[in-house]
């Protein structure tokens, strides 16, 4: 039996979605930021296609537990009588899902309960420092 280097089968298999020769970064600087986002949108269509599973655990199920957290954190400064302030840094694939959540929240809870997930409310950081050595 010929065996063959874990690198030599590796090299045959090809997800769609990810591209080592990608010179995206180098059109966005041209200034083509319109058909990269193009690009990127048709391939997570085709992730969110081809792999339901994968795309259910990297996007649906983060979704909807940043979108629970997000909602926490601004009902919890809204209780307290303070004006909310939330600055979310989030990959370009969660946006409009986190975003479709927080116009209509019963879908929080809905979600939650459709994806067996369980919330735990967010750690609030209120202070980060950087030191530099």
């Amino acid at each position: 039996m010929r065996r063959h280097p874990v690198w030599n089968w590796i090299s045959h298999v090809r997800i769609s979605y990810f591209h080592e020769e990608d010179d995206e970064l180098t059109l966005w600087e041209q200034g083509y930021k319109d058909e990269v986002l193009d690009t990127y949108q048709r391939r997570l269509e085709e992730l969110r296609r081809r792999a339901p599973a994968v795309w259910r655990v990297l996007i649906d199920e983060r979704n909807t537990l940043m979108a629970a957290r997000l909602a926490w954190i601004v009902s919890s400064q809204l209780k307290e009588g303070k004006k909310p302030k939330v600055l979310a840094l989030v990959g370009a694939a969660h946006v409009d899902g986190i975003k479709a959540m927080l116009q209509k929240p019963p879908t929080i809870k809905e979600n939650l309960e459709r994806l067996s997930l369980t919330f735990t409310p967010p750690t609030l950081i209120r202070r980060v420092s950087v030191r530099g050595d």
